[in-house]
C-alpha cells in the first residue's frame, strides 16, 4: 500500500495509506480545516474500523467507526469532565454504556439513540442510587431494594 498526502479543496489534509484509486485506505490521519483530527483506519476514503478523533473543542472519541460514524464500542471524553463509555450505533450511544456527569454522578445502563432507555442505575455524586427503567431520558419505573 502506498503512502501519500492528499489536500482537499475544503482545507482538509490526509496523510497515510491510499488505495489504487488514490483514496484513504488503511491507516492514516485526516486534519480538517476546523482543527479536528481523525487518526485511524480508512476504507475507500471513509473512516472505518478503530480510530481516535480529537475535536477542535478538546473533546475526544476513541473506538470503533463504521461509514464515518462512531459505531461499535468506544469512549467519548468531554472537556467538561463528562464521559460516555460503551456501545455506539450510527454516531449515538446505543446499547449498554456508562455516562459520567461533570459532577461525578453516573448512569450505567441501556441507551437508545443517545438517550437513557431501558434498565439502568443512576448514582448521584453523594452515593445515593436509583435503580429503574428509563424512557427517552425520563425515569418511568423505579425499583426499590428491600
Amino acid at each position: 500500500m502506498e503512502e501519500k498526502q492528499i489536500r482537499f479543496p475544503n482545507g482538509a489534509i490526509y496523510n497515510g495509506e491510499v488505495n489504487e484509486a488514490g483514496k484513504a485506505h488503511g491507516k492514516g490521519r485526516m486534519t480538517y480545516a476546523t482543527g479536528t483530527v481523525y487518526d485511524g483506519n480508512w476504507i475507500n476514503g471513509i473512516a472505518d474500523g478503530y480510530g481516535i478523533e480529537e475535536y477542535s473543542n478538546g473533546d475526544r472519541y476513541e473506538g470503533e467507526w463504521k461509514a464515518d460514524l462512531r459505531h461499535g464500542k468506544g469512549v467519548y471524553k468531554s472537556t467538561d469532565g463528562s464521559e460516555y463509555k460503551g456501545e455506539w450505533r450510527f454516531d449515538k450511544p446505543n446499547g449498554n454504556g456508562k455516562y459520567t456527569y461533570p459532577d461525578g454522578s453516573t448512569y450505567d445502563g441501556e441507551w437508545r439513540d443517545g438517550s437513557r432507555n431501558g434498565s439502568g442505575i443512576f448514582t448521584y455524586a453523594n452515593g445515593e442510587t436509583v435503580n429503574g427503567v428509563w424512557s427517552d431520558d425520563e425515569l418511568v419505573q423505579e425499583f426499590y431494594n428491600k
